[in-house]
């Protein structure tokens, strides 16, 4: 029987191996360019030099053996800019510069005048800043403009590249690729950061650069600085794959730190995370403005829309794409992941929904998601390695984080890696898994800046005793958040996130005037993981308090999750508390 159910999974995953499915809706190092340097530091702020993107070039050299003198140090910001584009491009090379990067700005039309294959010309120029770079320092790509899909490139646009992803269970597919500028030696491996505003007009790359300024200076505390707001769309592949699938998920999530927050709202009637089919869309809506670190949706997906919630043979929208440009995000403006297919498609005149994101004035400040066709299989991969960087490794930069959560895709081994590899290699052969994998770092693309910083709470440490705790017990709480001044430590006892404390109740049928009421209070019950939570004064960064366990708490794994702030400044810091005889 474990034999038959295996074989039964393994034929519906080739079915699901694609997460679209259908929807009911449609090395030289001279001549590299404008260079401008600065000595200040991104954290400070403050700069020896307020010079704007020159329009003469400098080589990016640091010293002559000769004479000791020192030049500017290597590049570490390139702009590739559609003519039209570059002089509102060099806006965010004065922003740059003045944060302490040393700035080259690239015209598409000095690029045209290399000759060959544009492509090859702007990979050329990037190996040339990539050889003489500071190794200690990451270098950031950003291309300003859009692309012609298989059209001639002019001055106007900013290339796409291409790769062709081969697999024994499908025809060869074209990739259209901004990876190739991260990929230098041909290995798929990403060599350095890169992003695109995938814009035609100057307001929209001066709307870009308005909200990565505002994302990076102006900061509020508050629990947005932790959250992660998750939507989904339901597979509609049978229970069997399903459930793996979903069980595959919730182990990914309960990897990540449990200092951060994580709500979901699910495009799935049977699910206690679904809302009210007919203000569904207004929910994932309300998510997206209250402002959170990520937010991201996993599911099917299409250029230009999501697919619907079907609730009861009836069809609602999980997202009205049309609501995208009246977003207004409060708090945190967040980094949006849309892990399904097709919605980073840029190539053209029409928006896709990723565009549509980056592009709406008050939404999110920056954007990954996958230009063509993506699969299940890769995909749980990467939002996998993406969420543990963003959330465990906490590099500083949107940019860094990609970079990192890419190479991880191909070089993590561990036990839940492992585990996906086993339940899909049932229907994939180990050079198909490899080639999804390859073909996938070429897939995804981050609109944005890949310098934008992402700017965490700090850590704070967090100590209960005893570790383990009888109900009915006490344990004792001491917070240490180096930094902070007097303020207020928030301190909650919450459950693992693959449970519900709360109590759910049966959903009435339609037409039942309850049947509104709870559905959302369902959705409440299954997004909140308290069990209890208290308050206690900080004092020079330092708090302690003692947390009474309920005597009729189920024994099992549990977390103490404090916040930290002092009106200026916050901290976020878990322990796992363990609850048992």
């Amino acid at each position: 029987m474990v034999k038959s159910a295996l074989v039964s999974v393994a034929s519906s995953l080739l079915v699901v191996l694609a997460a679209c499915g259908n929807t009911t809706s449609d090395g030289a190092t001279d001549g590299l360019g404008t260079t401008t340097g600065s000595t200040t530091d991104d954290a400070t702020g403050t700069s020896t030099s307020d010079t704007a993107v020159p329009t003469t070039t400098v080589e990016p050299t640091t010293s002559d053996s000769t004479t000791g003198e020192v030049g500017p140090p290597p590049v570490d910001y390139v702009i590739i800019a559609a003519d039209k584009l570059a002089d509102v491009a060099g806006e965010f090379g004065e922003h740059r510069s003045a944060g302490g990067h040393t700035v080259a700005l690239v015209r598409m039309s000095e690029i045209l005048a290399d000759g060959g294959d544009p492509v090859e010309a702007i990979r050329e120029r990037l190996r040339g800043y990539h050889a003489a770079r500071d190794p200690d320092r990451p270098l950031f790509v950003l291309l300003v403009g859009d692309a012609e899909p298989g059209g001639p490139v002019d001055a106007d646009t900013v290339p796409l590249g291409e790769v062709v992803q081969v697999l024994e269970i499908e025809p060869p597919m074209a990739i259209p690729s901004d990876h190739l500028y991260a990929d230098l030696d041909d290995d798929d491996i990403t060599d350095l950061a890169v992003g695109r505003i995938p814009a035609r007009d100057p307001a929209a790359v001066t709307a870009a650069l308005l909200k990565t300024i505002r994302h990076e200076q102006v900061r509020s505390v508050g629990p947005h600085n932790r959250r992660i707001n998750m939507f989904a769309s339901a597979l509609g592949q049978g229970a069997l794959v399903d459930s793996l699938v979903e069980k595959l998920v919730n182990t990914a999530l309960d990897e990540i730190p449990y200092e951060f927050d994580i709500t979901m709202t699910y495009g799935l009637q049977s699910s206690p995370y679904v809302y009210v089919p007919e203000q569904f869309s207004d929910k994932v809506v309300e998510r997206i403005n209250e402002g959170s670190l990520m937010v991201t949706y996993i599911g099917h997906g299409s250029p230009t829309s999501f697919p619907p919630l079907e609730w009861n043979g009836q069809l609602h929208p999980l997202l009205d794409v049309e609501a995208l440009g009246d977003l207004a995000i409060t708090g945190r403006s967040p980094i949006v992941t849309l892990i399904a297919c097709a919605m980073g498609s840029f190539a053209g005149p029409d928006d896709s929904v990723g565009a549509s994101l980056l592009a709406a004035a008050n939404g999110p400040v920056a954007v990954l998601s996958s230009t063509e066709l993506s699969y299940v299989y890769p995909n749980t991969i990467f939002i996998r390695e993406l969420g543990l960087v963003m959330t465990a490794e906490r590099p500083a930069t949107i940019g860094e984080a990609f970079v990192r959560a890419k190479q991880r895709v191909m070089t993590q081994v561990d036990g839940f890696r492992a585990q996906i590899d086993n339940a899909f290699g049932l229907s994939l052969s180990d050079a198909d898994m490899d080639a999804l994998r390859r073909s996938h770092l070429h897939l995804y693309t981050l609109f944005g800046d890949p310098a934008l910083r992402i700017g965490y709470p700090e850590p704070a440490a967090v100590g209960v005793a005893p570790a383990a705790v009888a109900p009915g017990g006490s344990v004792d709480v001491d917070i240490t958040a180096a930094g902070l001044g007097d303020g207020l430590a928030h301190i909650t006892l919450e459950t693992v996130r693959s449970k519900i404390p709360g109590e759910l109740v049966p959903v009435p049928p339609d037409g039942d005037p309850q049947r509104d009421a709870v559905l959302v209070a369902n959705y409440e019950a299954a997004n909140d993981k308290v069990v209890l939570g208290t308050e206690a004064a900080l004092v020079g960064g330092a708090a302690q308090v003692s947390l009474a366990v309920p005597a009729d708490l189920p024994r099992g794994r549990y977390h103490v999750k404090v916040r930290a702030d002092d009106g200026s400044a916050e901290a976020i810091g878990a322990v796992e508390l363990i609850v048992d005889d």
